[in-house]
C-alpha cells in the first residue's frame, strides 16, 4: 500500500514525453495559491507585529501610527483572493496523435478549442526575457507550439533551466514529427 503525501494532490504532474497524447499544466500550481493564501493570513500578524513593536519603541512617530500600522498591516490581504484564483484557475494543453486540445478555467468561466496538429509547422524553442530590463537574471525558457494560421499557438512550458526546456522541445518534436526550431527572444 503506497502512501500518498496530501502536498502532491496541490502540484500537478509533470508531462509524459515517451508517447502522444502528452498534457501540459501551464501556470500556477494549487500549492502556489495555498502558499499565498498562508501569507495573505500570516502577513498582517508579521507586519503589524513589527510595526506595533517599532510604535512602542520608537520616539517621536506621529499620532495616526497606528493608522500607519494597520494600512501597511491590510496590504498582505491581498494575497489571498489572489491565492484563491489561483487555486482555481486551472490550463491545460494535450497534444494528441491528431490534434492539440486547450482548456482554460477560472472563477470567471471557461475557454476551450481544439486545432488539427497538421496546422502546426514547428515546435519553437525561445528565451523568455523579464517584462523589464532592471530582472535581467531572471531569463526564463520556452518551448512552443508554433499554429501556421497563427490563432492557436501556444506556449507549452515556461521553466528556468534550458535543458529541460530544451530536452521537452527535442521530445514532443519527436513525437509529433514536427522540426524543432530556434526563435528570437520575447519579453514576458
Amino acid at each position: 500500500m503506497s502512501q500518498r503525501n496530501s502536498l502532491s494532490s496541490l502540484v500537478p504532474p509533470d508531462p509524459d514525453l515517451s508517447g502522444l497524447p502528452v498534457t501540459f499544466y501551464i501556470g500556477g500550481t494549487p500549492l502556489f495559491g495555498l502558499v499565498l493564501i498562508i501569507a495573505g493570513i500570516a502577513g498582517p500578524v508579521v507586519v503589524g507585529g513589527i510595526l506595533g513593536l517599532i510604535g512602542l519603541v520608537a520616539q517621536g512617530l506621529p499620532d495616526s501610527w497606528g493608522w500607519i500600522v494597520l494600512g501597511f498591516a491590510a496590504i498582505p490581504l491581498l494575497a489571498i483572493p489572489w491565492g484563491w484564483w489561483v487555486m482555481r484557475s486551472r490550463t491545460t494543453v494535450e497534444v494528441g496523435p491528431e490534434d492539440v486540445s486547450y482548456r482554460r478555467e477560472t472563477p470567471l468561466g471557461k475557454r476551450s478549442w481544439q486545432a488539427p496538429l497538421a496546422e502546426y509547422t514547428e515546435v519553437v524553442y525561445r528565451k523568455v526575457l523579464p517584462p523589464s530590463r532592471s530582472q535581467a537574471e531572471r531569463t526564463m525558457h520556452g518551448v512552443e507550439l508554433l499554429h501556421g494560421p497563427g490563432q492557436r499557438g501556444v506556449r507549452l512550458v515556461q521553466a528556468t533551466d534550458e535543458a529541460l526546456a530544451r530536452f521537452t522541445q527535442a521530445r514532443l518534436a519527436a513525437l509529433t514529427g514536427l522540426p524543432a526550431t530556434e526563435a528570437d527572444p520575447v519579453r514576458g
